[in-house]
Order: C-alpha cells, then structure tokens, then sequence
C-alpha cells in the first residue's frame, strides 16, 4: 500500500505491507512542503502524486514503486497561492496517461489529462465551478469525477461522467443536493459505455407531462 503520513513530523508518502506492517517512508519530502493524493499503477509499478511545494502550490510528480525515479510530471500551471495547482491525480489502467484537477482557485478547478509518453496536459473540462475525484473507467472511454457548480444551483460535488469523444458533455448522475461526493472507485468490471443512437424526436403537443413537488415539511419521497 502506498499512503500519506505525518508520523516522523513531516508530510509524506509512506509504504506498508497489506497487512499494515513493515511501513516505510518512501520518499522525503520537499523542506517546507508535502505529498499526498498518491496512486499507484499496478501495470508500469509507477506512483504518481500531488507534491505541495514551500509556497503552498501544487504539481504532479512520478515515483517507480521503489522510491527511485522521482520526477516531476507538470507545472500546475499558472494559478498562485497556498492549495492552487495540480491536485488529486490517477493513471489511467494501463499506466499510459494521468487525469488531474488544476486548481485555480477556492472556487474553480478544472479537469486536465497528461499522457506521459509526452509530457503533454491538455484541458479536458473547464466547469463553472469545480470538479474532483477524477477516475478513468477501465474501458478509458470515459472519466468519472465529482462536479459542483454553484451558478446553476449545484453548489456540492455531484457523481458525473464524462465520455471520451469530441463535444462530449457531463452527465450528471447525482442532480440531487442531498449528498457530496467524498470519495470514488470503479470496478474493473465496469462495462464500455454502450454504442450511441440518433436523438428520438418527441411530440410534445401530445405528450403527458406529471409533475410533483415536495418540501421539508410537506410530500414525503414515496408520494413522490
């Protein structure tokens, strides 16, 4: 396992055993900084994580499993300040690309890749408002993350989806504000999104339209 720890007074990435013994530091931190937001990547044995720097930034760095190797893997772009920067990141399943959030500021993060056969991080999403917990599905035809955006009335982190493909847009899978997204993982087991069709058009002039409402205080959810 590969994990974040404090225990010898300084923030860094720790390895133990599954059993939780024989536990190590991997690799020491930068003076002033800390790493954190690891993932390690069971087909090229590579880690890569978030390295907070003396000035409260944030860029992406690699790590063989080992411990060797330590490299940098982006910039964080060009936002300044203490916690902005390039945060949460994953590898794709087979260790050829990495999905990140670059976070500009308190309120706005974007969603970026970077293949690292290149070294090149493109934009993936740019919301209005926030995303977080980036995952390749195992197909790599899409990326789920968490989405807030507070000027359309979704003020907390919603389950959404991305797929892969030029236009693409969000689908948000959790429109309701009762819960927040604090962490996400997929199984490998997770099937490829399934082949699209043409938009089916519908006459609204003979549709059948329900609509229901509730409140704290009044309509329960089995009305609903």
């Amino acid at each position: 396992l590969v994990f974040t720890s404090n225990r010898d007074g300084a923030t860094g990435l720790w390895t133990c055993d599954a059993d939780g013994s024989t536990a190590a530091p991997l690799l020491p931190p930068p003076l002033g900084g800390a790493d954190g937001e690891a993932d390690w990547n069971a087909a090229t044995d590579r880690i890569v994580f978030s390295r907070r720097g003396a000035d409260g930034r944030h860029t992406l760095w690699l790590v063989h499993g080992s411990g060797a190797g330590n490299v940098p893997l982006t910039d964080g772009g060009g936002a300044v300040g203490a916690g902005a920067g390039d945060r949460a990141p994953s590898f794709s399943p087979n260790g050829s690309e990495v999905v990140f959030v670059r976070r500009l500021t308190a309120e706005r993060a974007q969603l970026w890749r970077c293949v690292l056969a290149t070294g090149q991080s493109t934009l993936v999403f740019d919301p209005d408002g926030e995303v977080s917990l980036p995952r390749f599905a195992p197909t790599m035809d899409r990326i789920w993350f968490g989405l807030a955006e507070p000027a359309s009335g979704r003020g907390t982190l919603r389950l959404a989806e991305l797929a892969l493909s030029p236009g693409a847009t969000p689908l948000l899978l959790w429109p309701d504000e009762r819960w927040r997204l604090e962490g996400l993982d997929l199984l490998p087991s997770l099937p490829a999104l399934p082949a699209t069709t043409a938009p089916q058009r519908l006459d609204v002039a003979n549709a059948n339209v329900q609509i229901a409402a509730a409140s704290s205080v009044f309509g329960a959810r089995s009305q609903l």
